[in-house]
């Protein structure tokens, strides 16, 4: 059963991370962003499995320690994580 589960999460995670990147890439065009002025990362955990990366937590971390301030951030994806 285990294995049927880790099947379906992997197949969530490629459909969400695909529709994630499109769906950043047209905000980013309507906004006329350029590729190095955002970035993509992802808040969702499943549990102890892997999910989708690069975490956001790892993002923010790494800005920090660049010293950025201001960060703007859009949540096009998940309204309501899945149940």
């Amino acid at each position: 059963m285990r294995s049927v589960v880790l099947k379906s999460i992997k197949i969530i995670n490629t459909v969400c991370r695909a529709n994630c990147f499109a769906t950043t890439k047209a905000i980013a065009a309507k906004l006329n962003l350029s590729e190095d002025q955002y970035s993509i990362c992802f808040q969702s955990r499943l549990d102890k499995d892997e999910w989708i990366k690069t975490y956001a937590e790892d993002t923010l971390n790494i800005l920090a320690s660049e010293l950025k301030k201001k960060v703007l951030a859009f949540s096009p994806a998940f309204v309501a994580e899945i149940i």
